[in-house]
């Protein structure tokens, strides 16, 4: 890939100064020119005589500013008043970002790694060089692209991911509004790839759950109460997917219960959610990027988060306390238990729950 830069006006893809043509040829690409206003700290006495001289003064005056040790861009910017804005726009356009290699989602939680993509730039101090070297001397330059090389590549990661978490729960597929909801939810979560110290919010990334994002009513839990709603089910995306979180070792920043307790998932481990006002976010503590992996299969929701990285084998477990009164409300506690080996290392609790009995 070449940069040519040729003092000759061909269509579109020049710079116009004064009587002067200059044009940047970057595979057929063409640049407009938007003007603005700039000034210069150097040379800004004589600066608005010299930008209405010939182009042969022109020439002359910046071979006497280049003796005396001012730089080619100073001296362009001097003569050719915003140029450096030209080519600020040139450098953007051409300006590719390298991909990292990575993992992408396929379908049923499947992963599949890709390979790393080179960037490219153009070096600006080049560019001026370039301008300059065939305003003063004649010379027609070429300029090559610059690579910019991924920091991750193929070689680095294949093979290396794994699900550090995973959780199922189970619907009745029968009820079409509130499966639509559950897989359009699972839909917004499915691929989500979280870098290193990112934090991941549940209703930033499914959006408001209204008609116009494409949610029906279903029932959802509202004060101890059932009954209607927009978006009944995304509690138990919400849900599955924190269960995953934790089950992966992610760092739980918001989680919340709901009133009442929920059929698909034990006490102490849902996690309601309502847009503006519960949200479920978790922060990727690892090294690495983690992938989040959603799927529907039947009446199967399921989330796979995948890591390169394990600790611990975590297991949940919740406890029910008997002492309550348990007419009116049930309190719960929930633990998460870490082992290596078959051998339990420690035991963290990480809520507790006081449900009230279901009103219908």
């Amino acid at each position: 890939m070449i940069f040519s830069f040729c003092p000759v006006k061909i269509q579109k893809q020049n710079f116009c100064f004064a009587n002067q043509n200059f044009e940047f040829k970057i595979e057929n690409k063409n640049f407009e020119i938007d003007y603005k206003n700039q000034e210069f700290i150097n040379l800004t006495k004589l600066r608005k005589e010299v930008t209405k001289k010939s182009v042969e003064e022109k020439i002359k005056i910046a071979k006497k500013i280049y003796s005396m040790g001012f730089d080619k861009k100073t001296i362009l910017n001097y003569i050719y008043p915003n140029i450096d804005v030209q080519i600020d726009k040139i450098a953007e356009n051409v300006y590719i970002k390298p991909v990292n290699a990575g993992i992408k989602s396929l379908k049923n939680c499947k992963i599949e790694y890709f390979y790393e993509k080179n960037g490219v730039k153009i070096d600006k101090n080049k560019i001026y060089s370039a301008i300059f070297d065939n305003l003063v001397n004649g010379e027609i330059c070429n300029l090559e692209f610059e690579q910019i090389i991924p920091t991750v590549k193929y070689e680095d990661i294949k093979g290396k991911y794994f699900v550090c978490g995973e959780f199922k729960t189970y619907f009745n597929t029968e009820n079409e509004e509130r499966t639509q909801n559950i897989k359009k939810a699972v839909s917004s979560i499915n691929g989500v790839l979280l870098k290193s110290g990112e934090v991941f919010s549940f209703n930033d990334c499914t959006g408001v759950r209204n008609e116009e994002n494409g949610y029906k009513q279903a029932k959802i839990i509202s004060n101890g109460k059932y009954t209607e709603g927009f978006g009944g089910g995304v509690c138990q995306v919400s849900s599955t997917l924190y269960n995953a979180a934790l089950l992966s070792d992610l760092e739980i920043k918001e989680v919340h219960g709901h009133s009442i307790k929920s059929a698909y998932i034990k006490p102490g481990f849902d996690a309601m959610v309502n847009y503006g006002s519960a949200d479920l976010k978790f922060k990727n503590n690892l090294s690495n990027d983690v992938l989040i992996c959603a799927c529907v299969n039947g009446n199967e929701c399921r989330v796979c988060i995948y890591a390169t990285e394990q600790k611990y084998k975590i297991k949940e477990r919740f406890e029910i306390d008997e002492s309550e009164d348990q007419e009116n409300k049930i309190k719960t506690s929930s633990y998460l238990d870490y082992y290596v080996d078959d051998v339990l290392m420690k035991t963290t609790k990480i809520r507790e729950n006081n449900y009230l009995i279901a009103s219908v």
